[in-house]
């Protein structure tokens, strides 16, 4: 693991292991404001997460996170790109380096605006984690 984060930095914040840059959340967001969405992988380790990532942002990514905590089992990787005209490429570079790693399973794209509608909170119209909700109802 030491020297997958000697080749790109990672930095945990927020819940995420962050790859590539250590910028703190504000500046992320401004970065990638334009990304339309994210290409997903989940399994039960997250050092083979945070290899994967590393290695699709050595292919031109831009930005990638790993979960610090599983959920259901699993952590989750999320490659970010401006569109998913690129899930070919992906889908054909995990059949030919990841799929020895018969726990980790590429789920494809998903656009950032589901995931946001996923978090929304109609009562406030803010934008949440479901986890920092959970904290709210008990």
């Amino acid at each position: 693991m030491t020297g997958v984060r000697r080749i790109l930095p990672v930095a945990d914040f927020w819940g995420w292991s962050w790859i590539g840059a250590k910028l703190p959340e504000p500046e992320r967001k401004a970065l990638n404001a334009d990304m339309a969405g994210k290409f997903l992988w989940f399994g039960p380790y997250r050092d083979v997460l945070i290899s994967v990532g590393v290695s699709e942002l050595l292919c031109g990514f831009r930005s990638a996170k790993v979960s610090l905590e599983p959920r259901n089992g699993d952590y989750v990787l999320c490659v970010y790109d401006t569109s998913s005209v690129r899930q070919a490429e992906v889908e054909q570079r995990h059949a030919d380096n990841y799929s020895d790693h018969e726990f980790l399973n590429f789920a494809g794209w998903k656009y950032n605006f589901k995931t946001r509608q996923e978090h929304h909170l109609p009562v406030t119209g803010a934008w949440f984690p479901t986890s920092w909700l959970a904290g709210l109802r008990a």
